[in-house]
């Protein structure tokens, strides 16, 4: 940098630079530009983009087993034996009771007939595959306390993105989720059966089961949504590479001719010693004659590679 003349040195001498000191927030020219992500995390996606993930992560999970192990087995180790809930009570027969009332509640928790240990495992699942889900407090006729598992697809904004009647109208709906203008959820817009039906629940009956990347998200993501992408690779790869060697593994030989077509006489005629293919058995080998513009070549398989 120079003023008029006179050119500025930095301590050692050298010419002064009026570049960024931090390497990583300049752009290079061989490298792609990144957009501007200084936004709130539910503000980068759209409801398609959401949408896309949770269908390739539910897509992935049926169909990859190493995914599919990953995510059972973590439930496995989460749940357990650890919500087997006991009583503490010092009084033995009181104690017994309350086991009682614990067993008799495990089997009528969910009001699909699932045990709640059932639920539990459920929710972690689904908290790695769609990113969090919902569980709504309820009651049964006779009003006995029950819970109903909500997955995460359920909860969504509704069409035009607004609520405009009621109670909430006027509030910022982000992906299912109305929070007031402190940002907190007060309640969630539930997706009706009928097409363009809805409603909304008080968060105060809901119970939003998250496992959150950021202090001030709405929803979460599914465990695997970085590499979402890169799993449909291999996938596909793998299907095509399945296909390619079954291909290979039909064909047994390769004839080779002038003309590159099949001779049609030869082909159907019965093979007789005249120049033509003959194949004649010597005991547990075989001789293969051919015209000298033939040849006869076993396929090598390449498949699947090394990689």
């Amino acid at each position: 940098m120079k003023a008029g003349n006179v050119q500025i040195l930095d301590q050692f001498g050298r010419p002064f630079s009026s570049r960024p000191i931090y390497k990583s927030g300049s752009y290079d020219d061989g490298l792609q530009r990144l957009p501007n992500y200084l936004k709130e995390p539910e503000q980068l996606s759209g409801s398609l983009t959401r949408k896309n993930l949770i269908s390739a992560s539910r897509l992935l999970y049926k169909n990859n087993g190493v995914v599919k192990g990953a995510v059972n087995m973590k439930a496995e180790y989460s749940i357990g034996k650890a919500f087997l809930f006991k009583s503490l009570c010092k009084n033995p027969e009181v104690a017994a009771k309350y086991d009682e009332y614990i067993k008799a509640f495990y089997k009528v928790a969910c009001v699909n007939g699932k045990n709640f240990h059932s639920l539990l495992y459920l929710i972690s699942t689904a908290i790695d595959i769609d990113g969090d889900c919902f569980v709504m407090l309820t009651e049964s006729k006779t009003g006995f306390p029950q819970l109903q598992f909500i997955r995460a697809n359920r909860v969504c904004s509704p069409k035009n993105g607004l609520i405009d009647s009621g109670k909430y109208k006027g509030l910022n709906v982000l992906h299912g989720v109305i929070t007031n203008r402190m940002g907190r959820e007060i309640a969630y817009w539930l997706d009706g059966d009928e097409p363009g039906g809805g409603e909304i629940i008080p968060a105060s009956s809901i119970l939003h089961i998250v496992d959150d990347d950021f202090l001030s998200s709405c929803r979460g993501e599914p465990l695997f949504s970085h590499g979402l992408k890169e799993f449909r690779y291999i996938d596909d790869i793998n299907t095509a590479e399945l296909g390619a060697m079954k291909i290979a593994s039909q064909i047994a030989l390769v004839k080779k001719n002038e003309t590159g077509e099949v001779d049609i006489t030869q082909a159907y005629a019965k093979p007789s010693n005249n120049g033509e293919v003959l194949i004649r058995n010597t005991g547990d080998k075989q001789i293969v004659f051919l015209k000298s513009e033939d040849s006869l070549d076993s396929l090598k398989i390449e498949r699947p590679s090394g990689t």
